[in-house]
């Protein structure tokens, strides 16, 4: 899909578009935080929806889209009173928002739609892990009953909600019917939700099998390690929502992800951001002591998370270490 939207993006076509883009940065951008989002790319995505923002002179009908994945990108990037803020706005988006006409005709569509299922579902999970269960709960009742209203039971967008669901009967002793609600997150997640959903799910599926089942649980959970690491950017929290569950279930860290060698060469700049990933600087310090812009450190960073086989910094650290690199 990626080397698709570039090519979208590089037609002189400028806009506005019928479809509500005023831009074709503003459409190329929007589509490129969605993709980054399904692709496990959070700082691409936040990046790419903050530009579709900036690019909007006002209200679009593609408000929602935008909003909703660059809360959702802020919060799980570790910021979370301005990533439930973002959410929030983007819920309001998603309520308000209007579709254009369609040659001259009202749209049948309706505006936020699959979007507004996700936004409802997302805001569910960061409430429940915030403790507040009432607010969880009204949010995933919200997204599944629209959902089951407009058809979109099937979708993937319901994955978020039916995971906060399961956590809520959880915390309420209804263990069999939690499980049967992530089985039912697992199985519409499937079906295209982005990492960061389907981590939350089998992590939760792992530690709600953890007393019947050892072995299912630590299968659970090391699929949760698989799709963490398949991801270029997954953000410091589900990565510790997984490194927790490995934890609880006495998974050995030897056991976690590839320890095989590294067969990709590091460039001598890599290396160079290696050496102070381990000390105590911030990526913007490393930018500065090393005279590089601050995205060029990110961008150096996700290779050298991809080329280690890990999904944070702290992990990134501990297999070089293990490589003699540092």
């Amino acid at each position: 899909v990626g080397p698709w939207i570039e090519q979208a993006a590089r037609a002189p076509a400028a806009g506005p578009f019928h479809d509500g883009f005023s831009s074709g940065v503003a459409a190329a951008s929007c589509l490129r935080s969605v993709n980054h989002w399904l692709t496990g790319d959070l700082s691409a995505c936040h990046d790419s929806a903050l530009t579709a923002t900036d690019a909007e002179s006002g209200a679009s009908p593609w408000d929602p889209v935008t909003y909703t994945w660059l809360g959702a990108a802020t919060y799980w990037l570790g910021d979370s009173d301005e990533g439930l803020q973002r959410l929030e706005f983007a819920l309001d988006r998603c309520r308000s928002a209007t579709v254009p006409p369609v040659a001259g005709q009202p749209s049948a569509v309706r505006a936020g739609g699959a979007t507004l299922v996700a936004c409802l579902g997302m805001l569910a999970l960061v409430h429940l892990a915030q403790g507040e269960a009432d607010r969880a709960r009204e949010r995933s009742e919200a997204a599944l009953e629209l959902s089951s209203g407009a058809g979109l039971g099937e979708y993937w967008v319901n994955t978020a909600a039916h995971t906060a669901r399961a956590g809520l009967l959880s915390r309420s002793g209804r263990a069999h019917e939690a499980r049967v609600a992530l089985d039912r997150a697992l199985e519409v997640g499937r079906r295209g939700s982005g990492p960061v959903e389907m981590i939350h799910a089998l992590v939760a599926r792992g530690l709600a099998e953890a007393e019947r089942d050892r072995v299912a649980a630590r299968a659970f959970v090391a699929e949760a390690r698989s799709t963490l690491m398949s991801c270029a950017d997954p953000g410091p929290v589900v990565s510790l929502l997984v490194r927790s569950a490995e934890d609880q279930l006495s998974i050995p860290r030897r056991a976690v992800g590839s320890m095989a060698p590294v067969v990709e060469p590091f460039s001598e700049r890599e290396l160079d951001v290696l050496r102070l990933l381990g000390s105590e600087l911030s990526q913007r310090e490393i930018g500065d002591a090393l005279f590089i812009s601050f995205n060029t450190v990110k961008s150096h960073s996700k290779s050298l998370y991809r080329k280690l086989g890990v999904g944070t910094r702290r992990e990134a650290v501990d297999r070089a270490r293990g490589l003699d690199l540092l």
